[in-house]
């Protein structure tokens, strides 16, 4: 679902994979796995992919209607990691939050 939407979002713009890769530091394949659902993203490059396909994050993330449970589990992994502090985890939680009240 995510990784449709960030395709989604690139088309619109007219960027080809390298392009938008480039643009975030990461492979063109890379960027065609994470379309396709076949890699974890780090939050932070979620993140950084939004704000370069100039969208908010929760018009990539799912809304809690159609989370799955392989959703569940990238959440888990996108919440449980080191690299951010108690803010930035609180600033996600909102945005989910907003999401299932908007779902």
């Amino acid at each position: 679902m995510m990784g449709q939407r960030i395709r989604t979002y690139r088309e619109k713009k007219e960027w080809t994979q390298d392009v938008l890769g480039e643009k975030v530091r990461l492979t063109r394949s890379s960027i065609a796995n994470i379309e396709l659902g076949k890699q974890k993203v780090p939050l932070s490059t979620i993140y950084l992919i939004a704000h370069t396909l100039q969208v908010e994050i929760f018009d990539i993330l799912p809304s809690m209607k159609e989370i799955t449970t392989d959703d569940i589990n990238l959440i888990d992994h996108l919440v449980n990691t080191d690299e951010f502090t108690d803010e930035q985890l609180s600033w996600v939680s909102g945005i989910i939050k907003k999401g299932l009240n908007e779902g």
